[in-house]
């Protein structure tokens, strides 16, 4: 049962005073029935202008900062009403604190003690596993906006004795009854995300719901494309993800689905998603998720009538993506897989949020939703398991009650036989089950599908947020996708020839290959395409793959190589399901991840499918294994290697007291301060800093120095999506301005470092797995390939060497060995005791699933009287 408490607000035309009435009801959880009729118990009235104005203040605090792309919204403002505060976050956080207290206040006061006395007396007898659902009605968006939920009378009053109490508003309409799809169906819409750090991707999405569940997915689809879809297809739940633009009354608003550069057509308003979203209504859908900032007008438009979606989540103010992104795995897994319903979920996400409203003033009040007072809670289906029926009913005569050994005797003949029916039922589903083990079904290597993270080349990963991505590349992929390959080769040679861009050119490559009648062997590579990840570092690995893949096919008479690309977004959360996609298709071997946490996430995945996965980049001695049977190899050394490195370069030049900048829980982070710490005996750490402190950099320097910290050493993690601290790293080093030697691993060679002055960066020192300085190899041509700008560093060289073992082993297989066989005897050569290849960094060998052979260079700005470019080994 569900206890209904419905407070019915109505206020002034100055909104300066509000009067309620308190109405009582129980409904049946199950089915909606009524089984508590409502009754009024109560009435009062609050006089509530000093809470309006401040929480008015207080949106306008966070439209500015939303302006200033603090956080995901962008709603779109004049800059005149922009507010200019000293310290925003702490304003903001005081302001929020102010407006708690104020609401405590206002509901003191004494004429709304009746309600206050009634609603708690009616909790009397009220089981701890009963939801109480207190249900605020009313359509005054200044009401709305304010966060009851997080107000000490709910949270120590109406919640005491365990009590489950979600707080929605009511969108005053009943809803018809809910049906679910045989298996459930989501639409994720990824609109415009422009200028977001770290954007939510559909991976990340989907794995929060469960495997039985079909998840569509949009990515900055055209006005036409979406309203078609939302017309055209059953949901059962749709979420947008976008930046959102409130118009003034609150009541409607418009959210933006792609970037076009006509401001009409990136965006759109729920007017104009009447239609389409009242027949999903109709067609059974049950729950909207708008995730953009201030989405609260856009949800008032999507419940009302002549719309009425059953239940619209959205948001009161501007989101930080880091809060967007807890608040989804939060509130979805608990609803999807946790089997709470929608409202508890979500009253739970909320106080789980409270966690990041010291850093994100606000996370906790964000979410409103609306729903129906006297609609059942809403429950995610629980997944199916598969069964087998033996149906004896229907082999079974009534009984005569006349013999009973008889009828007994019946009964065993009837379940002997359909015993032996369910085994050879069993045993034939076990061989099937043995025959699919040994030869599964793989999907086709390329689909053309948009926004499942998986491209052939119908899809652009690498390209820079602000600039615009070439006509010509962007219309190949779109010929690739409608499987126009003959005009895809065309564009993609112009763009090629206009552009050295090395994504263009496995696009090329992999179009070309369609019109050849020779066999196609293909692997995978997996790069970080997070806007948080600079972008250096997956053009880096780009281009190795793309000039070793246009190396071989030049060449090979055989068979021709086809890259698929993967863009795992740097995050761990999302990339095994994504692994787990990629290795359903006909891919032989992965080179990938770029960081270590990401490595981590998917090795598992490519052991369980025994598909070689070899990295370039991933350090983390977490990555070790010494047995022959592993299907993880990597080209670069790893952490320890490092980690000795930095500590006889401090011993040797007496930097024995140290400030030790790192990220707590950060796989590569962690690894590298493990292996600094195990290399030497005479370090001493005077001072620690985490990099998600939001400390002034200039304060923890000075900390350090006042310390009597010889030399600074950095070990952030590698740009995964949940720390990204590259902007944090950079102004550690601004700030310094060569006061302390800093010392640090790869993530110091940020594609922008030179852009410091000479002071600020002479006194780098930067440990990496290889450099050309160090061991200068010309077997593969860069400036004269890529263009004058290009340089070849360890990146680059690292994942070409990656490829070129793969492509050495691929070229070792008969050409009609199945491509399970394959992938097995891959790893095979790969651990051959015997096996010897030589790369742009020198010779390649394997123990286990670590390099034979230590490799590593400590490098530092190499520099004349007045700047530095480039990098020479450190003395």
């Amino acid at each position: 049962m569900s206890h209904i408490r419905i407070i019915d607000i109505s206020t002034s035309s100055n909104s300066e005073r509000l009067s309620a009435t308190l109405t009582i009801a129980t409904i049946n959880d199950m089915t909606g029935d009524i089984i508590e009729h409502p009754h009024v118990v109560a009435q009062g009235q609050l006089d509530i202008k000093q809470l309006i104005d401040l929480n008015q203040e207080i949106i306008t605090k966070f439209k500015a900062q939303a302006f200033q792309n603090r956080y995901l919204g962008g709603i779109e403002l004049p800059q005149a009403m922009i507010c200019q505060v000293t310290d925003p976050v702490d304003s903001l956080k005081i302001d929020i604190k102010n407006l708690k207290i104020l609401l405590d206040d206002t509901l003191r006061q004494s004429s709304w003690a009746k309600i206050r006395e009634e609603l708690i007396h009616s909790l009397t007898g009220i089981n701890s596993d009963q939801l109480i659902r207190l249900v605020v009605r009313t359509n005054d968006v200044n009401i709305q906006s304010l966060p009851l939920e997080r107000t000490s009378f709910v949270t120590e009053l109406l919640e005491r004795n365990n009590h489950k109490v979600s707080i929605v508003f009511d969108r005053l309409i009943k809803s018809k009854k809910l049906i679910w799809c045989d298996l459930p169906k989501v639409l994720l819409v990824l609109g415009s995300q422009k200028d977001i750090e770290q954007e939510i991707n559909q991976d990340e999405i989907k794995h929060l719901f469960p495997s039985s569940a079909i998840v569509v997915s949009l990515e900055k689809p055209s006005r036409e494309k979406l309203l078609k879809t939302i017309a055209d297809d059953i949901f059962d739940t749709i979420i947008i993800v976008g930046h959102s633009i409130a118009i003034d009354d609150g009541t409607d608003g418009r959210i933006n689905i792609n970037d076009h550069e006509q401001r009409e057509l990136r965006s759109i308003s729920v007017e104009e998603l009447t239609n389409p979203f009242r027949d999903s209504v109709n067609n059974g859908l049950k729950l909207v998720i708008l995730a953009g900032c201030s989405s609260i007008g856009l949800a008032r438009a999507l419940s009302a009538h002549p719309i009425g979606v059953p239940n619209v989540i959205a948001f009161r103010i501007p989101i930080h993506y880091i809060v967007l992104r807890q608040f989804f795995d939060r509130l979805l897994t608990k609803w999807t897989k946790e089997s709470k319903s929608l409202e508890v979920a979500l009253a739970n996400t909320r106080a789980e949020l409270m966690l990041y409203d010291n850093i994100h003033p606000g996370s906790s009040i964000l979410p409103i939703l609306f729903t129906s007072s006297y609609d059942p809670p809403l429950m995610f289906p629980a997944e199916i398991e598969p069964t087998i029926s033996s149906d004896l009913s229907s082999a079974i005569p009534p009984s005569t009650g006349k013999n009973p050994v008889r009828e007994k005797s019946f009964w065993q003949n009837q379940i002997g036989k359909k015993m032996k029916i369910l085994v050879g039922l069993l045993i034939g589903l076990a061989i099937a089950i043995a025959i699919e083990i040994a030869n599964p079904r793989l999907e086709a290597t390329c689909n053309s599908i948009i926004g499942d993270g998986i491209s052939c080349g119908e899809e652009i990963f690498n390209s820079e947020p602000s600039v615009r991505i070439q006509d010509e590349k962007q219309a190949g992929a779109n010929a690739i996708a409608q499987g126009d390959y003959h005009q895809a080769v065309e564009l993609l040679k112009n763009a090629w020839k206009a552009k050295k861009d090395p994504e263009t050119l496995i696009m090329l490559q992999n179009a070309e290959l369609v019109n050849q009648n020779l066999p196609i062997k293909s692997i995978a590579l997996t790069i970080p395409g997070s806007t948080s990840t600079p972008l250096d570092i997956p053009t880096a690995m780009l281009k190795a793959v793309a000039y070793a893949q246009q190396q071989w096919n030049a060449s090979a008479q055989t068979w021709k190589l086809q890259v698929v690309l993967v863009d795992d977004r740097n995050n761990e959360k999302s990339a095994p399901r994504l692994a787990e996609n990629l290795l359903k298709r006909g891919v032989l071997a992965g080179i990938g991840s770029y960081s270590s946490v990401v490595t981590l996430s998917v090795k598992d995945v490519y052991q369980k499918h025994q598909t070689v996965l070899i990295s370039g980049t991933s350090t983390s001695t977490k990555l070790s294994n010494p047995n022959s049977n592993t299907f993880f190899f990597r080209v670069c050394s790893n952490n320890q290697v490092f980690g000795k490195q930095i500590a006889d370069y401090l011993d040797r030049k007496g930097y024995h007291n140290i400030a030790l900048f790192r990220t707590p829980g950060g796989t590569f982070s962690d690894s590298m301060v493990a292996a600094l710490q195990a290399n030497s005996q005479s370090l001493n750490v005077v001072k620690k800093f985490d990099f998600q402190d939001r400390g002034l950099v200039i304060e923890q320097l000075n900390q350090a120095q006042q310390a009597g910290a010889q030399a600074i050493v950095l070990f952030p993690d590698a740009y995964t999506s949940k720390n990204p601290e590259r902007h944090r790293v950079l102004s550690i080093v601004k700030a310094n301005n060569g006061r302390i030697p800093i010392i640090g691993n790869e993530i110091l060679k940020d594609q922008t470092i030179f852009n410091h002055t000479k002071q600020q960066i002479e006194r780098l020192v930067i440990s990496l797995s290889w450099h050309p300085s160090t061991s200068p190899n010309s077997d593969i041509p860069n400036a004269q390939f890529w263009g004058s700008k290009s340089q070849l560093d360890h990146r680059l060289a690292m994942n070409y060497d990656a490829t070129k073992v793969i492509i050495d082993a691929l070229n070792q297989l008969p050409i009609n060995k199945s491509i399970i066989d394959s992938r097995k005897q891959i790893q095979q050569i790969i651990s051959d005791p015997n096996y010897r290849n030589e790369g742009i960094t020198g010779s390649i060998a394997f123990n286990g699933s670590d390099l034979a052979y230590d490799k590593n260079s400590l490098l530092s700005p190499k520099c004349d009287e007045t700047k530095c470019d480039g990098l020479k080994p450190a003395i």
